[in-house]
C-alpha cells in the first residue's frame, strides 16, 4: 500500500471537485511513488516511512512532517500521470473518449493547463522535498546525503542562483548529464584529482551546521558553482534541443513533454547569443576560481602538489627594463 490509505488524504494536496475514487488513481499514486518518492527518500528512510504508516503507528513528530511533505509531492506527481488517462476509456471493443449528457471532455487547451499546474506544483513539491530533508539531516539519519549531494549544484534552487532556469527541476534533471561531465572533466582537471575528491569529499558529508568548520573548502566551493553552473548550461543549451534516437537525431518542437500544443525551438541567432553570453560568463568564472586559488595557494596544498598547479615565472617586461613581474 502507498503512502495514501484514504482518498481524504490525497484532497488535502490537490483539488478534487468530481466523484472519484482511491481504487481509480491508485496505480497512478504507485507509479509516482516510484518514480519519485522512493529515489528522493533513499530506500532505508522509504522503507522505515512507509512501514510506520502501513502499522498504522504512532508517528514521531519528524515521521509526520515527512510523510506531510512526501504526500504533496506525491499527490501532484499521480494527479499528473493520471490527467490523460482521466477523459479516456479502455476496454474490450477500443478505446474511447469518456461524455455523457451532462458531461463534455475538456478540450486540449485545457487538459494542456491542468497538465502544466500539476507539473509545475509537482516538480517544486519534490525540491521542496529534498530541501527539507537537507535542512533536517539530523532528524532522518537513515538519509542517504552523499546521493543527493552528487553534485556541487545540488538542487534546482542552487543551479537557478547563477542561471534562470525558471524554477525548473525537469531542466535541472535534463542538465545533470552535462553537469556531470564538467565535473568530472574540467573541474577536476582544474582544480587538481586531490584537492577535487577533498572538496566533493566535504560538499557530501556536509551539512548547513558544518559549513563553518571548513571555511577555506566552504569559500572555494562559491568559486566553483559558477564554473559548473555557467559551463553547464553553455553545452546544455544545444544538447536539450536534440534526441539522439534509434531513428537518428532529431529537433525538439517543445520544451515540454507534457504540452500538446506546437511550441518552436529557439532560432539559431538566439541560440547563439546566449551560448556566446553563457561561455563568456562560464571563462569569466573560470579565471576568478584561477585567481582565487594562486592568491590564497597556501590554503591550498593540495592544489600547488597537483598537476594543475604551474609556478608563476619571473618574466622580463619588455616596456621596463630591469623589472620583473609574476603572471600566473
Amino acid at each position: 500500500m502507498p503512502l495514501f490509505k484514504k482518498l481524504e488524504e490525497v484532497k488535502k494536496y490537490v483539488a478534487v471537485n468530481a466523484s472519484i475514487y482511491l481504487e481509480d488513481i491508485m496505480p497512478f499514486i504507485r507509479r509516482a511513488e516510484n518514480l519519485q518518492i522512493r529515489p528522493a527518500l533513499g530506500r532505508e528512510l522509504y522503507n522505515e516511512l512507509h512501514t510506520a504508516y502501513e502499522a498504522d503507528a504512532d508517528l514521531s513528530e519528524p515521521m509526520k512532517a515527512l510523510l506531510e511533505v512526501c504526500q504533496d509531492c506525491l499527490a501532484n506527481f499521480a494527479y499528473l500521470l493520471y490527467i490523460p488517462h482521466g477523459a479516456t476509456q479502455i476496454s474490450a471493443s477500443g478505446i474511447q473518449q469518456v461524455q455523457n449528457a451532462t458531461n463534455k471532455p475538456a478540450t486540449p487547451e485545457q487538459i494542456q493547463r491542468l497538465e502544466s499546474s500539476y507539473a509545475t506544483t509537482a516538480y517544486r513539491a519534490l525540491d521542496d522535498l529534498l530541501e527539507y530533508l537537507e535542512e533536517n539531516a539530523k532528524d532522518y539519519p537513515q538519509y542517504d546525503q552523499l546521493e543527493s549531494r552528487r553534485y556541487f549544484l545540488h538542487s534546482t534552487r542552487q543551479f537557478a542562483q547563477y542561471v534562470n532556469i525558471g524554477g525548473s527541476r525537469r531542466t535541472y534533471i535534463a542538465l545533470q548529464p552535462v553537469m556531470a561531465r564538467i565535473e568530472q572533466g574540467l573541474l577536476l582537471e582544474h582544480l587538481g584529482p586531490k584537492l577535487f575528491q577533498e572538496l566533493k569529499n566535504w560538499h557530501q558529508a556536509t551539512t548547513q551546521e558544518t559549513t563553518t568548520e571548513a571555511p577555506d573548502l566552504a569559500l572555494l566551493l562559491e568559486k566553483v558553482k559558477p564554473v559548473v553552473a555557467f559551463h553547464t548550461i553553455a553545452k546544455g543549451i544545444v544538447e536539450l534541443s536534440l534526441a539522439i534516437t534509434e531513428t537518428g537525431l532529431h529537433i525538439y518542437s517543445s520544451s515540454s513533454t507534457f504540452a500538446l500544443t506546437l511550441t518552436l525551438p529557439a532560432d539559431e541567432k538566439r541560440i547563439n547569443r546566449l551560448l556566446l553570453q553563457y561561455q563568456g560568463e562560464a571563462e569569466k568564472a573560470e579565471k576568478e576560481l584561477t585567481n582565487f586559488l594562486y592568491a590564497r595557494i597556501d590554503k591550498y596544498p593540495l592544489f600547488k602538489e597537483s598537476g594543475a598547479f604551474v609556478e608563476p615565472q619571473a618574466q622580463q617586461d619588455p616596456n621596463a627594463a630591469g623589472e620583473k613581474f609574476f603572471m600566473a
